[in-house]
């Protein structure tokens, strides 16, 4: 059999309430004390739910979520004779997972991305009915923003032609003006829980490559633990006629992972989330920010 190929994003965390900030090490808490029948609610129409938990004593929570839809059975095809039965699984149902760890003390984690799988709103929006449904906190916020990788600088600097942009900036973790920007300000004049921002170019021409919505993105980008969600920039390289799209979907810090035949995936994913988190450095004035 051949190897799988996993992959570990990172991700920070922002959460909120009409109390004020969230204290993370509760909300953890809680989470990690639930039993995957109490975590269970249902989101989108999918029931979403803890099904294992565990607290080791590196400082990190595993948490792994799966989701699904109790009223989907399954048709079974037996290629052999060409039959195809519908399978009744009565009060259980098929469910996807993935791995979610966190490291409270200093607001990052790392999701275990696969396809199909459990993604990131999801889980968000789960911790979030947790977050009022068990701890009783009035109007919770909760979001996982990817870790933007060093080399979005790079991408974008290798861009000779920039067609058009668009950044989405969630709540940060304190005050939108404690990031000095003006999407920031936006944001905070608006008492918005979500900023969503695009520019496009005169035809045959080029947005300015370092001010406006473009400085906006850069600034952003340098914040590990900021309020970027997300961000698309499409735009020519020189000598190219091809046009190329720079996201933060495709530029965030994350790790390939191959596991062996033999391995168990489960905990290859669990051991290479923990180094993931363990050799991730973040700097002091960023981890106050957001």
């Amino acid at each position: 059999m051949p190897k799988r190929e996993v992959t570990i994003i990172g991700h920070s965390i922002h959460g909120r309430s009409a109390e004020g900030l969230a204290e993370y090490q509760e909300v953890v808490d809680v989470l990690a004390g639930l039993s995957p029948v109490d975590s269970q609610f249902t989101i989108g129409g999918q029931v979403v739910a803890i099904a294992t938990t565990e607290v080791p004593t590196d400082g990190f929570v595993y948490l792994r979520y799966i989701a699904g839809h109790p009223e989907t059975g399954a048709l079974l095809f037996d290629p052999g004779t060409g039959e195809l039965d519908e399978f009744d699984f009565e009060h259980r149902f098929i469910a996807r997972s993935a791995w979610l760890v966190i490291d409270p003390a200093r607001r990052l984690a790392t999701l275990e991305i696969r396809r199909p799988g459990v993604s990131a709103s999801t889980i968000a929006s789960h911790i979030e009915r947790v977050m009022e449904d068990v701890m009783n906190l009035q109007a919770p916020t909760f979001t996982l923003n990817p870790i933007p990788s060093k080399s979005i600088l790079e991408e974008l600097d290798r861009l000779e032609r920039i067609r058009e942009a668009s950044v989405v900036l969630a709540r940060p973790n304190f005050d939108w003006t404690e990031n000095a920007d003006q999407l920031s300000q936006m944001g905070d004049e608006s008492d918005a829980g979500q900023v969503e921002v695009g520019a496009r170019a005169p035809r045959g021409k080029s947005l300015r490559l370092r001010d406006g919505i473009l400085g906006a993105i850069r600034s952003l980008a340098e914040n590990q633990i900021g309020p970027i969600r997300d961000f698309r920039v499409n735009g020519t390289r020189t000598g190219e006629n091809k046009e190329r799209r720079i996201s933060l979907e495709n530029n965030s810090e994350r790790r390939f992972v191959s596991v062996h035949p033999s391995e168990s995936e489960s905990e290859r994913v669990r051991a290479e989330s923990a180094r993931f988190l363990s050799e991730f450095e973040v700097e002091e004035e960023n981890n106050n920010e957001g």
